[in-house]
């Protein structure tokens, strides 16, 4: 599947070698102690990683658009007081990375 790094990246006659996919950024820094290889992931995450994991974060050589995040939830939830507090803390820890 094409995504926005390998759009970047073929603007500048380049393309990415794919040698491992996972299902979640959670699997990301387990895989990345396994093999040799580096993964585009969001800011916040790497550096939360870095410690914990070992890893080495840098900055891209290329430059990506800026990608939009949201939360979404069944409309039958809405009313759901525990939905809504963890709605509510998610967006307490996330506003001020993003």
């Amino acid at each position: 599947t094409q995504g926005i790094v390998d759009h970047a990246l073929a603007l500048r006659g380049l393309k990415r070698n794919v040698v491992c996919t996972v299902p979640a950024f959670s699997s990301v820094p387990v895989a990345l102690r396994r093999i040799a290889a580096v993964a585009t992931v969001p800011r916040v995450l790497a550096e939360s990683w870095r410690d914990d994991f070992g890893l080495e974060v840098a900055e891209l050589p290329v430059a990506l658009p800026e990608i939009q995040v949201a939360m979404v939830s069944h409309q039958n939830r809405n009313s759901d007081s525990a939905v809504q507090w963890l709605g509510n803390l998610i967006k307490a820890i996330a506003q001020p990375r993003i």
